[in-house]
């Protein structure tokens, strides 16, 4: 139990140095009619939370329903009472028909609510706004809005909100140029929040300025990356779990597998190391459910920047990939794995008060430090956490892999030409004692704060 415990200082950690690696289960996929245009703003609006994805397959295109529209108004509402207050405002009329001249009325009084419109036409200023696109003649107010519309009104009055009020998810960021050479340096949580976005504009705009995107691994290169994660996370021998691990253990994991009702069929086959990821995940999510943990994973920052990446033509690139970083999980010993499983497990089925609760709710802190581009307190709250002891997983995340790259990212800096570069990597590889930009600075390079 004593090196359990020291294991649980660190499961946190997983989150945020290293690419949250889940495995992809053959569900059949439904058809989503979305419009070929709206694509990259429905991937922005998705990571808002104010709509469910359950929506792309609920008769997308069709003229939105009333109950619909009111829980979007009311997500909205709530993503704005976040970063700003309520104000006297006069609202404009509204009919119960479900036009979108009467739809984008309706987000013109949310931002009226909060002191975000002047004086003048309505449909003026939300066309002037960027909310909806397209001349004041051709903006067909009187027709019906269907679900897609108004989503995209939703997103985009949100992202619009934020950007006038300088608000949004900060992160720890700096910026580092030598020649005619510039690398940003953003740090990731691999498992990400809703809170998080929209980003602020530092970033957005810092992002849309480099030439290439760096991260630890992309998540999307499936025959690079993907493949070669399958062929190592499960066994391949025809056994399973069970005669991998003590029985005691095992008894405790199918207790997990109902909870979270899961199939053992499936879950049965992966690796302690891998099953361990997938459960710390889901358990992280507090949904019980395995469609929390991919949401999470779904709105780590690293993925969020590689799929904006792929949408604009932007070249990604890897620091570390799938493969290296499957390697260095699947090398730890078979004791070892069993000891981290336990954690995970334990932490599931008895969470315990003090020191257990305080680690579970180590994300939490984490990701209110990174919103608020809160560099000391995360720092101080990271380094407080790895304090334990040395143990096989701390020493994989951490050390090597800083200096690994470190070395890639000056070499970059010493090119011949102008180039930009935007690098997400894992916060704790800059925040940690031993970390890169401390690497960076012994070497010799200015690594400015950016906020």
């Amino acid at each position: 139990m004593k090196k359990t415990k020291k294991i649980l200082s660190v499961i946190m950690m997983v989150a945020i140095l290293v690419s949250t690696i889940t495995p992809v289960w053959a569900d059949e996929q439904q058809t989503m009619n979305i419009s070929s245009w709206a694509v990259s703003t429905l991937n922005e609006g998705e990571k808002y939370g104010i709509y469910p994805m359950t929506w792309y397959y609920e008769n997308f295109n069709e003229t939105i329903t009333q109950e619909k529209l009111s829980e979007l108004i009311k997500q909205v509402d709530l993503k704005l009472d976040v970063v700003a207050d309520k104000v006297d405002f006069e609202a404009m009329p509204v009919s119960e028909q479900l036009t979108r001249g009467n739809v984008l009325t309706q987000f013109y009084n949310l931002l009226g609510a909060y002191g975000l419109v002047t004086k003048g036409d309505a449909m003026t200023y939300m066309q002037s706004s960027g909310i909806v696109n397209g001349t004041l003649s051709g903006l067909n107010l009187d027709k019906t809005c269907n679900t897609e519309q108004a989503i995209l009104f939703g997103i985009n009055t949100v992202k619009f909100a934020y950007e006038q009020l300088e608000a949004g998810g900060k992160g720890v960021f700096w910026k580092v140029e030598k020649g005619g050479n510039t690398v940003y340096l953003l740090g990731s949580v691999h498992v990400g929040s809703t809170d998080q976005y929209p980003l602020n504009t530092m970033l957005t705009d810092a992002f849309d300025a480099s030439d290439a995107l760096l991260v630890e691994a992309d998540l999307l290169n499936q025959a690079g990356g993907m493949d070669y994660f399958r062929s190592k996370a499960f066994y391949t021998d025809g056994t399973t779990i069970d005669s991998h691990i003590s029985k005691e253990l095992y008894d405790k994991l199918k207790k997990v597998f109902e909870k979270y009702n899961l199939d053992e069929s499936v879950y049965g086959t992966l690796k302690p190391w891998s099953l361990s990821n997938e459960l710390n995940v889901v358990s992280m999510s507090n949904t019980d459910q395995t469609e929390g943990a991919t949401e999470g994973a779904n709105l780590g920052i690293d993925l969020y920047f590689t799929v904006k990446s792929y949408l604009t033509g932007k070249p990604v690139y890897e620091l570390e990939g799938i493969p290296y970083q499957t390697d260095l999980f699947d090398g730890l010993t078979p004791e070892f794995q069993e000891e981290y499983l336990t954690a995970i497990v334990d932490g599931i089925l008895a969470p315990a008060t003090g020191e257990s609760t305080e680690s579970a709710n180590l994300l939490d802190e984490w990701l209110a430090y990174w919103i608020n581009g809160n560099l000391e307190e995360f720092t101080t709250s990271f380094n407080a956490s790895s304090e334990e002891e040395s143990n096989e997983l701390t020493d994989m995340l951490f050390g090597k892999r800083d200096q690994d790259m470190s070395t890639k990212i000056e070499n970059i800096l010493e090119q011949d030409g102008s180039t930009t570069y935007f690098i997400v990597v894992g916060a704790g590889h800059f925040i940690n004692p031993t970390n890169i930009i401390k690497t960076l600075e012994a070497d010799g390079y200015t690594v400015d704060w950016m906020y």
